[in-house]
């Protein structure tokens, strides 16, 4: 699977992500580090198989980072309200700060961060059009003005004041 790349099966994120999906509804004893892991994986889960398609896709690492930070928002609000454990006091702040952590340290680790974008990056194979303006059946010149009238002239005479 391609998150293998950036979460392998050896690290703590990987193994919280298991752990929760096999217990979250009977351990009452998950932490805020385990419920931070798991988050972090799976927002990179989350971008990496398309479960949501953006309008603009991410275009530099400033941009991924804010996707997969609010990617991360989500999961830890769904953890929270699902799971049976207690979230002590600041433990909500305290596991935003861990995921955004294994989020950055992911990012910064050889070429994440490129390859993370190239999942979505714009290109003729992934666009509906094939790359192809609509208006202009792929030419790009300013043909825009050839297929519509120009603009009406303006309301009565031109008057000017002296």
């Amino acid at each position: 699977m391609a998150i293998d790349r950036f979460y392998p099966q050896s690290s703590s994120e990987y193994a919280a992500q298991a752990h929760i999906k096999d217990n979250i509804w009977s351990d009452p004893d998950i932490t805020i580090n385990t419920m931070a892991a798991c988050a972090a994986y799976s927002a990179v889960l989350r971008f990496v198989t398309r479960r949501d398609e953006y309008p603009i896709s991410p275009r530099n690492k400033r941009e991924l980072r804010s996707v997969l930070i609010n990617h991360c928002m989500d999961v830890i609000h769904s953890l929270i309200s699902q799971t049976r454990a207690r979230i002590p006091p600041g433990g909500y702040v305290l596991a935003r700060s861990i995921a955004f952590d294994s989020i950055e340290r992911m990012l910064n680790t050889a070429d994440n961060a490129e390859a993370l974008l190239a999942f979505h990056a714009p290109s003729p194979t992934n666009d509906l059009n094939g790359g192809m303006d609509p208006y202009t059946n792929g030419n790009h010149q300013d043909s825009h003005s050839q297929a519509y009238p120009p603009p009406p002239p303006p309301h009565g005479p031109a008057t000017t004041r002296v």
